[in-house]
């Protein structure tokens, strides 16, 4: 019911509506928190974190297609009426980039056109200024963040941005549930040198941002069919942003967090 994208929705966009069958991080969650949702599509995972977190919670769903963020408000009403309370709210913005409002972006650019290198100084600065002030999303203002198969969308250029994202609107012991479909594939660097497969590149660039007791949940059982002849192969990936403690001696977080992944 609410994965239905228009027929103008980016193909990259609609692979996120669609993904409810590539798993479900939500049962993890606890009434009363705030949770973002990246790339909420057309907001099924949203809705289904509502019913968790409940009237007490709130669920926020980044997502940066317009088409689907239609939809989804517009089943956002729906939704609150067959509840008795309203607890979603959607945001445009990119999940690398959860400071930048878009919506903000698209009006001050349908105000102020950019029709010479000077209207593009300015508004290079009116961005700074209000990811700096007014951020999209706020420092440490969630109590968890999930997602369903957004990093094997993004580029693995990408991906440190994308965990060090998830980190700064994290609460101290927040943590990330990130379900993605696994795929073996093994990313090549300039030096054409293997890296890492991109499994692993996400959950090192998690390491890096800072995240401890990385772990890979055991995949469960596939909720629906794939493809003809195509088995989608997913796992949920848990990360816990720890209180700030006086440091220790020992591993390295990064070291600790792979080596904890590993045992």
């Amino acid at each position: 019911m609410f994965d239905t994208a228009s027929p103008t929705s980016s193909l990259r966009s609609v692979v996120l509506a669609r993904a409810e069958g590539g798993g479900d991080p939500t049962p993890a969650l606890h009434p009363g928190e705030t949770v973002l949702t990246l790339g909420s599509g057309a907001g099924t995972l949203c809705f289904r974190a509502s019913q968790v977190v409940g009237p007490m919670g709130w669920v926020i769903g980044i997502e940066p297609d317009d088409g689907l963020l239609a939809i989804a408000r517009r089943h956002a009403r729906a939704v609150a009426r067959r509840l008795g309370y309203a607890n979603v709210e959607f945001r445009k913005a990119s999940p690398c980039d959860l400071r930048l409002d878009r919506e903000w972006l698209d009006r001050l650019l349908r105000e102020q056109p950019i029709g010479a290198e000077a209207d593009l100084v300015r508004l290079e600065a009116s961005i700074a200024a209000s990811c700096r002030v007014l951020p999209l999303v706020s420092d440490e203002s969630v109590d968890a963040v999930v997602s369903s198969c957004v990093p094997p969308l993004v580029e693995p250029e990408d991906m440190e941005r994308l965990a060090r994202e998830i980190f700064r609107v994290l609460r101290p012991d927040g943590r990330a549930l990130v379900t993605e479909l696994s795929r073996n594939e093994t990313l090549v660097g300039p030096d054409h040198v293997d890296v890492a497969h991109r499994d692993e590149l996400f959950r090192l660039r998690l390491a890096e941002a800072g995240f401890h007791e990385i772990a890979v949940l055991d995949p469960p059982e596939p909720s629906r069919r794939g493809l003809p002849g195509i088995e989608p192969r997913t796992v949920t990936v848990t990360a816990y942003k720890h209180r700030r403690r006086v440091r220790q001696c020992g591993a390295t977080a990064s070291g600790a967090a792979i080596g904890a992944e590993g045992r």
